[in-house]
């Protein structure tokens, strides 16, 4: 089976598309989180992006590699016959997340408050005598921060879909 990918004639063209789809597919399929290391009672950031469809998968893959940052994939074989398996591809640690997000940041639109933050929270991390590593103990802002960002990834807009289906049309 055949699928489209992103390259053009125009090196330009092709760089920016590629960014503009990794946006849209972090913001549709994405998670941007911080998550709470207990033990040394901090928190570190976190991308995920997961999908049943290889293709889209593998183009995202192809663009992590391009860019030069460094992923993870897992293949979750789903137990249910009525579920399809997901591949998942993450992207965890100060320096790495950083990078990603320093690339594609401009181009999210539902999570780019999350994304902003998370880049706040890591430059002050990064900015620390010891690079801010996992253990480090962290600032009253820091937590803040990263609060703010797991209480965004919770409540969202606030609004449930049925609340957002009884809602006017959007007039664009």
């Amino acid at each position: 089976m055949e699928q489209t990918t992103l390259h053009g004639d125009n090196q330009q063209v092709s760089l920016e598309a590629k960014k503009g789809w990794m946006g849209g597919i972090m913001d549709g399929e994405g998670t941007i989180m911080m998550a709470r290391h207990a033990q040394a009672n901090t928190y570190f950031p976190r991308l995920q992006m997961g999908n049943t469809n290889y293709f889209i998968c593998k183009q995202f893959v192809e663009i992590l590699r391009e860019f030069e940052i460094p992923f993870h994939v897992f293949y979750e074989k789903s137990k249910n016959s009525k579920h399809k398996s997901v591949w998942r591809i993450t992207i965890h640690g100060f320096k790495r997340v950083k990078k990603f997000l320093d690339i594609f940041t401009p181009y999210l639109f539902g999570k780019k408050e999350q994304s902003k933050l998370i880049l706040d929270y890591i430059n002050e991390r990064l900015s620390l005598p010891n690079k801010g590593y996992y253990n480090t103990p962290i600032s009253e802002n820091l937590k803040q921060i990263a609060e703010k960002v797991i209480m965004l990834n919770k409540t969202g807009f606030q609004k449930t879909s049925t609340t957002i289906r009884q809602t006017q049309p959007i007039e664009l």
